[in-house]
């Protein structure tokens, strides 16, 4: 080495000048460069101002103080931005003193290097991480990267220019180290897309983070790490899962629960039915053994018997359904089925009930056949309801109709009466449970009141809805309006070629049972 550095040909370049170790004069061109003034460097240890800059060589890691005489490495200035430079060292103008020259790199700057990256960096969207190679040593970071760091590490002031490892909690043998080993080894990019991570702040955290290699003149020289905390994310996850698990037992508690319900339903259909049943069976073989033999008076009391059990059938029948209604048990059993001729069929069963009460009954459709989907013992039950209802109020030579037709989407059946009408402020809770009219009324003809609250619950339950227009002494008209829609036929699906006698003439049986006959 030359002995007696010319300090002009220094003037305009960055350097320091230490005598016997410290610092004993710095350049302005330094100061520029590092940010820090005379009065915070001058009279230091040089070993101090190399930690202050915390100065990194690529090939004297170990002791920046006796590196070659040039060198590659970084430095960072006082705002911590890291700068790439040759180092220079060389005799001062005594033989008590060095000269330390910094000539930074030319297009070196990381932020002008990577501007892309740097944008991400600035705007904290996700963490970023620059890495030197081959020391690993951290040269940029946001506050987002430095976030997923235990104290002191996520500071920068605390980590920049540190080794990797000395950063990252619990790295050494860690799946980490030895993840960014391989990466360091190979060369290639790569990604994780869920790692966990031991903080000693907050226990266990989670983030998905990608390694890329930067390679300038061929040479592998930076890391880019670009990380997300994802520990939201995941726990989220993890308690969906825990809450599924929850549901699904939850789930499986309400199918044994609702099991017992079908269960308890069916007993009490069971209980209830069976007595009635025995009834109607002991009184019919009465009539079939013994009619002949009965007198007129003891004939009106079995006839009476008779429809008296079938109301109370009828009224049970209500319960049950509205109550498996509201346990959600209303099954659906759609068939295709023509709705015009079955219309027709259950309208002309109850003629006799007609003449006997002197009502003028009429059916008329604008269609000739429709198919559609439907389920017909609901619908039985839901025309046969409407037309007991539209019986028990019409007076004696006035008329109930039942009418067909159909709009864009829809298959419109309507019951018309010329009966009593429904006051205004009635019409509103007419459907209800137990929405009654009038109460008089309804003990008179032997209602329940449960009747067209059940209806609606069918209807609806068949993807319909039911409409109402009346007016006091008028009559009533009763609209119901079913999706026009076919069903998709299969084996256990078939289409209904006609209505099932017994099942109807039991039906009428049961809910004309309200209206005497003499």
């Amino acid at each position: 080495m030359e002995v007696g550095v010319n300090l002009n040909s220094l003037e305009y370049l960055p350097y320091f000048i230490t005598n016997n170790g410290e610092v004993e004069s710095i350049g302005y061109a330094f100061i520029n460069l590092t940010q820090y003034s005379k009065e915070e460097l001058v009279g230091k240890k040089i070993s101090e101002v190399f930690k202050m800059l915390r100065i990194y060589v690529y090939d004297s890691v170990e002791s920046v103080e006796n590196m070659e005489e040039k060198s590659d490495g970084y430095l960072f200035t006082k705002a911590l931005e890291c700068r790439q430079v040759m180092m220079i060292r060389k005799p001062g103008p005594n033989h008590s003193s060095m000269v330390y020259i910094f000539l930074e790199k030319p297009d070196s700057r990381l932020e002008d290097k990577f501007p892309v990256i740097h944008q991400m960096y600035e705007s904290g969207i996700f963490g970023i991480a620059i890495f030197s190679v081959p020391g690993l040593t951290l040269l940029k970071a946001n506050q987002t990267w430095l976030d997923l760091m235990d104290e002191p590490y996520n500071k920068k002031e605390n980590s920049l220019g540190r080794y990797i490892g000395d950063i990252v909690t619990n790295w050494k043998g860690s799946r980490l180290e030895s993840i960014w080993n391989n990466v360091l080894k190979i060369g290639e990019a790569y990604y994780n897309r869920e790692y966990q991570l031991e903080s000693i702040k907050g226990g266990t955290v989670y983030k998905s983070f990608s390694i890329t290699p930067i390679y300038e003149h061929g040479q592998l020289r930076f890391f880019v790490e670009i990380s997300s905390d994802i520990t939201d994310v995941v726990l989220e996850r993890q308690q969906m899962k825990e809450r599924i698990i929850v549901v699904e037992q939850q789930k499986n508690e309400i199918e044994k629960a609702l099991k017992m319900k079908e269960e308890f339903f069916s007993f009490m259909s069971h209980e209830f039915k069976t007595p009635l049943t025995i009834i109607n069976t002991a009184v019919q073989a009465l009539e079939n053994i013994c009619g002949n033999e009965l007198s007129k008076k003891a004939k009106v009391f079995v006839k009476k018997i008779r429809q008296n059990s079938f109301r109370q059938l009828r009224l049970i029948n209500n319960l049950l359904d509205i109550t498996r209604s509201d346990a959600g048990f209303i099954k659906i059993n759609k068939r295709n089925a023509d709705i015009v001729s079955m219309t027709k069929v259950i309208t002309e069963s109850v003629a006799l009930y007609a003449r006997q009460k002197g009502i003028i009954l009429k059916f008329s459709s604008e269609l000739d056949k429709k198919i559609i989907a439907i389920d017909d013992e609901k619908y039985e039950r839901i025309l046969l309801n409407l037309l007991s209802n539209a019986f028990k109020f019409t007076p004696i030579n006035k008329s109930v109709s039942v009418h067909i037709f159909s709009d864009e989407q829809n298959i419109c059946v309507q019951v018309r009466d010329e009966g009593i009408g429904i006051p205004k402020e009635k019409q509103d809770v007419i459907f209800d449970l137990f929405g009654q009219v009038n109460s008089s009324l309804v003990r008179n003809t032997e209602g329940t009141g449960i009747g067209l609250s059940l209806v609606k619950i069918l209807v609806e339950a068949m993807g319909g809805s039911i409409g109402l227009e009346s007016e006091e002494g008028v009559g009533s008209v009763f609209s119901i309006l079913l999706p026009d829609v076919v069903a998709e036929e299969n084996d256990e699906q078939l289409m209904m070629e006609g209505v099932n006698d017994y099942r109807l003439v039991n039906a009428i049986d049961i809910e004309f049972s309200d209206i005497y006959s003499s």
